[in-house]
């Protein structure tokens, strides 16, 4: 049975903390600065904007609960979403190299997150550069996302486009939800999940009913339970364009732990 999203990491840092840990032993001094990294909590109701589209800065957000977007803006209006924002998600973490904000990053749901100095994302790399390399290597995965957005955008189907995207989240949530089996909360309208695959609202109505009709999903309210995984994974290319968002190189890992 699918669960919601929403209850993860009511304890500020602890979804960060989870998504590390399934790919890397923390010890507990970096757990401690984790924990530190996400001070002060801050709360956010639904279509606030915690970030802007060529804001000054250099601050990052550090997400806890909730769902959130980023996305750019033309100037009539015509939004193109980059992204999805969940628990354990670190929003622009090299701000301290880049200080004007690239997007602007909007709440969808009830939000915890905490700002994060550029200064003290610098401090903790210093003091502990295994953080910092894991921080990295967030920021890789992140960089391979938008890669694979950009091949869905540009040369997917509308069925293949939206299977990639919930086979993306699905597996995303799972890294902070242990206990996630079939589905998962998605909690948006069909014109969002349009402007994050460039479709029509009519044309992602269509083809979410069609996924449907052909048993590799259902969905009631806004739960979106997986029926037949591996199908709904040969439509997306997942085995063939998504980045492993599940692993990190044996090689890195393995001197990731020799530096404890």
């Amino acid at each position: 049975m699918a669960r919601s999203a929403s209850p993860v990491a009511s304890a500020a840092g602890s979804a960060l903390i989870t998504r590390l840990r399934r790919f890397i032993e923390l010890n507990p001094a970096e757990i401690l600065n984790l924990q530190a990294l996400a001070q002060p909590l801050r709360k956010a109701a639904p279509n606030e904007y915690l970030m802007t589209d060529g804001q000054a800065g250099s601050t990052a957000v550090l997400m806890h609960q909730g769902w959130a977007i980023t996305h750019r803006t033309l100037e009539d209006g015509r939004r193109q979403i980059l992204d999805f924002v969940i628990p354990g998600d670190f929003c622009d973490p090299c701000v301290f190299v880049t200080p004007v904000a690239g997007f602007t990053l909007t709440t969808v749901t009830h939000c915890s997150w905490t700002p994060v100095a550029g200064s003290a994302l610098l401090d903790l790399i210093t003091e502990s550069p295994r953080i910092g390399t894991m921080l990295w290597w967030l920021e890789a995965q992140e960089q391979c996302l938008l890669r694979d957005h950009l091949l869905a955008i540009g040369r997917m189907n509308a069925e293949e486009r939206l299977a990639r995207l919930i086979c993306e989240l699905w597996t995303r949530l799972r890294n902070v939800e242990l206990d996630i089996a079939d589905g998962f909360e998605w909690p948006v309208n069909q014109e969002v999940i349009a402007d994050a695959t460039g479709l029509s609202v009519v044309h992602v109505n269509r083809t979410l009913r069609r996924l449907e009709r052909e048993g590799i999903i259902h969905r009631s309210n806004h739960i979106y339970h997986i029926d037949d995984r591996a199908r709904l994974r040969r439509i997306a290319h997942m085995d063939r364009t998504a980045t492993s968002l599940t692993r990190l190189d044996p090689d890195i890992a393995a001197r990731l732990r020799r530096s404890r």
